[in-house]
């Protein structure tokens, strides 16, 4: 059996539309002079049998028609392919800017679009922008719809920003990156958030049973060197007294530890990281710790200490800090990971979790943090 040329292809504008080369019509054309079979004819070159009944009733009726040559069914452009670029240019300005652009958005910039368009050449308007174009046109060009967060827009303008990574670069390449520091704190849930279980299709509302408070967490300070290395983390406990400490922090080896009224960072709980962080070095030379610019980093008295202990801050841009603290790049999410797994464990193992677990684990967590990582949560620096 003779197989004609699969030179049949759909085209990618329309499911329903198919294209097909004048060579291939002819050798269809004679097929259906010959009489043969549509079957056959399908096994032969993989056009739908629908599609070739269609066609075998109207060439009898006009041995003259030809599918190329009919306009019904032809699918015509909305807009050509530079009046397309030009709409993907101008969302994608848009996006890099931060802002949010939905399909609604996109409906009224593309009918608006298309009416100035046909204004301009007298024709009679006949386009809605139907979900399907919304969706094929996303398709074509890569876009696609998430979910997205807010944040704040940064002050300073694209200068800054090169300004500031200039400023990181001369100062690791003159200072020694062991003496360069990078600190941020966060906070970990007890009973971590985002974690998934099975459920009966259908149910809504699925619950998972604990013997605390799902809202309790614990704040760690970490710190990271430019050359690769981890230092001790500080532990906030809650409460006023070094007793609360005491009982809600212990067995923590030469990790660092303080307490404040509400377990959150404050003036005197930083001053006491730098005490500790001056400690560790053991020396009197130069430190340049880099940080975000939180109340507590930048009070007086904190500065004051920071002169006092020769340590020099340097403050992140505000608004910059996904983009420039090494820590938020890169290192807490792999410590949170990595967490939730013993979290995980610890909780098939005795139902409950304290804040002495959440310190061992986010301990163990840390120490399992190696060089790698590190250095490329600089990188941005380095480039």
């Amino acid at each position: 059996m003779n197989r004609i040329p699969s030179l049949y292809k759909r085209n990618p504008y329309r499911k329903h539309y198919c294209t097909i080369k004048p060579e291939m019509w002819k050798q269809i054309c004679i097929e259906f002079q010959n009489k043969n079979s549509i079957n056959s004819l399908y096994l032969r070159t993989g056009i739908p049998k629908t599609t070739l009944y269609t066609w075998k009733k109207c060439y009898t009726n006009n041995n003259k028609w030809a599918p190329y040559n009919n306009r019904k069914g032809k699918c015509n452009r909305i807009f050509t392919k530079e009046e397309e670029e030009y709409l993907v240019t101008y969302i994608k300005n848009l996006l890099q800017t931060g802002n949010i652009f939905t399909n609604e958005d996109f409906k009224e910039i593309a009918l608006a679009y298309y009416y100035n368009k046909q204004c301009n050449d007298n024709k009679p308007i006949s386009f809605s922008c139907s979900n399907g174009f919304i969706n094929d046109f996303k398709k074509r060009h890569k876009f696609s719809s998430k979910k997205f967060h807010f944040k704040r827009r940064p002050d300073l303008t694209h200068e800054q920003e090169i300004e500031w990574i200039m400023h990181l670069k001369d100062l690791l390449n003159t200072v020694e990156n062991q003496r360069i520091v990078n600190c941020d704190e966060t906070a970990y849930n007890l009973y971590p958030k985002g974690l998934l279980t099975w459920a009966i299709r259908g149910e809504d509302n699925v619950k998972s049973f604990i013997d605390g408070n799902d809202k309790e967490n614990i704040t760690v300070l970490a710190s990271i060197t430019a050359d690769g290395k981890k230092l001790p983390l500080m532990f906030i406990a809650k409460g006023i007294t070094v007793r609360s400490e005491n009982s809600q922090i212990n067995d923590i080896g030469s990790h660092w530890k303080t307490h404040t009224s509400n377990g959150w960072m404050t003036n005197d709980a930083f001053i006491t990281y730098l005490i500790n962080l001056r400690l560790y070095f053991s020396d009197n030379n130069e430190i340049h710790l880099i940080l975000d610019c939180y109340a507590a980093h930048r009070s007086e008295p904190v500065k004051e200490y920071a002169q006092l202990l020769n340590i020099i801050l340097h403050f992140i841009p505000p608004g910059m800090t996904d983009e420039f603290q090494p820590l938020d790049r890169k290192i807490f999410g792999i410590v949170k990971a990595y967490a939730k797994r013993l979290y995980r464990m610890r909780i098939k193992k005795t139902g409950k979790i304290s804040k002495k677990d959440a310190c061992q684990d986010m301990i163990q967590a840390w120490e399992n943090i190696d060089e790698i990582p590190i250095f490329e949560s600089w990188d941005i620096y380095q480039e």
